[in-house]
C-alpha cells in the first residue's frame, strides 16, 4: 500500500453529480477522528437514514451493519489491500428489512496508515439478492468460525476436519450443515467416479 493523500474538498460540481446519483457515495475520515465528511442522498433509499444521521453519529454504519458481517468488515479494515475487490455487506434498514449492498472502496493512507476511505455502492435487488444474502450470510458465519488471527484455515492431515477459531475441531459435513442449515447429501462427483471406476463403456 503506497502513501496517498486524501482528495481535496468536495467541489460544487462534484456535489451536483453525486446528489443526482442513485449510487451511495461517501467520504469517511478515519484519522485523527472518525467522521463522515460527505454522504449523498442515495444513502436514504438504501438504509432509511438521511445523510445528516451519519454526520451526527459517525458510528451509525456499524450499528446498522448485520452482526454476521462484522468479521468481514473487520478483515477488510485490517488488510486494506482486500479493498481492491468489491465488498458485499448487509444493513438493517430503518423499516426493519435487510438490504444487501455492494461497495467499491478506495482507502487513502499516510505513512502506512489508512486515514480515510471513499466509497461508491448500490443495493442489490431481486430474487438473486435474496439468494445471495442467504449464501453470503452462511459463508460469513463459516469464515468467522474457522479463520483465526493468522488468517489461515487449519486442516487435519488425517481426517480433513477443520479447526475452529476457538480450538475445537469440526467435520466439513457438520460445518456445511450448521452454516447453511441443511443436511449434506453424499454422492460421488464425476472426477472421483472416473478415477475409481474408469471411463464408462460406450458400447
Amino acid at each position: 500500500m503506497t502513501d496517498s493523500m486524501p482528495p481535496p474538498s468536495n467541489t460544487e460540481f462534484f456535489r451536483a453529480l453525486a446528489e443526482r446519483s442513485r449510487d451511495v457515495i461517501y467520504y469517511h475520515q478515519v484519522e485523527p477522528e472518525s467522521r463522515f465528511v460527505y454522504v449523498n442522498r442515495a444513502v436514504t433509499a438504501v438504509t432509511g437514514y438521511a445523510p445528516q444521521d451519519f454526520y451526527e453519529d459517525p458510528e451509525l454504519y456499524l450499528k446498522i451493519l448485520l452482526a454476521d458481517d462484522a468479521p468481514l468488515l473487520q478483515a477488510y479494515r485490517d488488510k486494506p489491500e482486500l479493498l481492491a475487490k468489491p465488498l458485499q455487506l448487509r444493513w438493517k434498514h430503518r423499516n426493519g428489512t435487510i438490504t444487501l449492498t455492494e461497495f467499491v472502496i478506495t482507502p487513502f493512507s499516510s505513512k502506512g496508515r489508512v486515514v480515510a476511505t471513499q466509497g461508491v455502492g448500490r443495493a442489490l435487488s431481486g430474487p438473486e439478492s435474496r439468494d445471495a444474502t442467504d449464501v453470503h450470510a452462511a459463508l460469513v458465519r463459516a469464515r468467522a468460525r474457522l479463520v483465526g488471527e493468522a488468517d489461515t484455515i487449519t486442516v487435519c492431515t488425517c481426517c480433513r476436519s477443520l479447526r475452529q477459531a476457538d480450538g475445537r475441531w469440526i467435520r466439513i459435513a457438520d460445518l456445511v450443515s450448521s452454516a447453511f442449515a441443511a443436511w449434506p447429501r453424499h454422492t460421488i462427483c464425476d472426477r472421483c467416479a472416473k478415477g475409481i471406476y474408469g471411463e464408462p463403456d460406450e458400447g
